[in-house]
């Protein structure tokens, strides 16, 4: 991977880039004095797919995150609260799209 990434005043700011070997972009995220802010997205390297996605606010992922297996299909998605933490349904997906697995979070515990 290659990254591109600015910095002023020896911290990270603004967007910063990841590259595959093959030209491909690989990841993006936004950052503000040296913290993750705002949109993130990952890629696959081998067919440019959607590998990642999610929100950052204040380096913290707030809401919706969710993650895509190589072929699309949806893998993860979960809930981040304003402070960061698991909150509401997480759920896990085969890659033909076949629900693996719900579980509940709030305020980052496990409800069971």
């Amino acid at each position: 991977l290659v990254f591109r990434v600015n910095y002023k005043d020896g911290m990270k700011e603004g967007l910063e880039e990841g590259f595959c070997y093959s030209g491909l972009r690989k990841r993006s995220v936004n950052y503000v004095e040296d913290k993750k802010e705002g949109l993130l997205e990952s890629f696959h390297c081998k067919n440019g797919k959607l590998s990642e996605r999610g929100f950052y606010v204040n380096n913290k992922f707030q809401g919706l995150y969710e993650t895509f297996h190589f072929n699309g299909q949806l893998y993860l998605r979960r809930y981040h609260n304003k402070n960061g933490k698991l909150d509401g349904f997480y759920y896990l997906y085969e890659t033909d799209g076949t629900l693996i697995k719900r579980t509940e979070y709030k305020d980052g515990e496990l409800i069971e």
